[in-house]
């Protein structure tokens, strides 16, 4: 059994983390991908209506798998608090390289 001041203790030891809040840092998803052939085109995607208004497309891209070429659709995404996107891209680095950033 508990005697009063183990019991005090725990009860102050409570009330002081009840003020502790963890906040989450934003996730950062960061890939890069090095080539030595530029991908193809962009395909012409046509985009379909919203889920819902404040979703948002996320435009189709090349991605390098398997030693080539293979065509990611676009799709509609929730947008998630405290997080900012950012379209993939490829660009050419002085190496002649091609680098994809997600």
């Amino acid at each position: 059994m508990f005697n009063g001041k183990v019991v005090l203790i725990l009860c102050a030891a409570l009330v002081g983390l009840s003020g502790c809040v963890v906040v989450p840092t934003p996730r950062v998803a960061y890939v890069e991908t090095r080539v030595m052939v530029a991908p193809p085109p962009p395909r012409v995607e046509i985009v379909p209506a919203a889920p819902a208004s404040h979703w948002y497309w996320v435009g189709g891209h090349w991605k390098w798998e398997n030693n080539g070429y293979v065509w990611v659709a676009g799709h509609w995404v929730e947008p998630r608090p405290k997080e900012a996107f950012v379209q993939a891209q490829w660009s050419r680095d002085g190496g002649g390289y091609w680098q994809r950033f997600e």
